[in-house]
């Protein structure tokens, strides 16, 4: 029986899971802009790698968010050792300037994203760096 954070529920014996999203998120005690992370696993099709996944990803993104501005692209080394892709970018919104990290793996016929959104403001070396672990951590289960 498929679940999902405190739910379950039944499906028709010939369903599979195509796609799953989790989003989370940090509590900030001043109730201001809190670090969120959204990871998605979904079926890869044929032939798919992280870097296509992401070169996809990026031309969406440069047509849907006309507010993006110093992106970087560059490989992810996994905690794993494998290598995957990480799109880097700023984005400015109604509380303040975002820095959103959009990470690409492709394993075992899936493949998983996840976007880390933090506020610029209170980015710091070390908070960038745990937020960093977030990503690189990612690996088949």
């Amino acid at each position: 029986m498929p679940h999902i954070e405190g739910f379950a529920f039944e499906t028709p014996t010939d369903f599979r899971v195509e796609e799953v999203t989790m989003g989370l998120s940090g509590g900030m005690p001043d109730g201001g802009t809190s670090p969120s992370l959204i990871v998605q696993s979904k079926l890869a099709r044929p032939g798919a790698t992280a870097e296509l996944v992401a070169a996809e990803v990026l031309g969406e993104l440069l047509q849907t968010m006309p507010g993006m501005k110093n992106g970087t692209k560059a490989e992810l080394t996994f905690d794993d050792g494998v290598t995957g892709v990480v799109l880097a970018y700023a984005v400015t919104s109604s509380k303040g300037e975002l820095r959103q990290y959009f990470a690409f793996r492709v394993d075992n016929g899936r493949v998983c994203t996840a976007t880390l959104t933090a506020p610029t403001a209170t980015m710091s070396p070390a908070s960038a760096t745990t937020l960093m672990k977030c990503l690189t951590s990612i690996r088949p289960a």
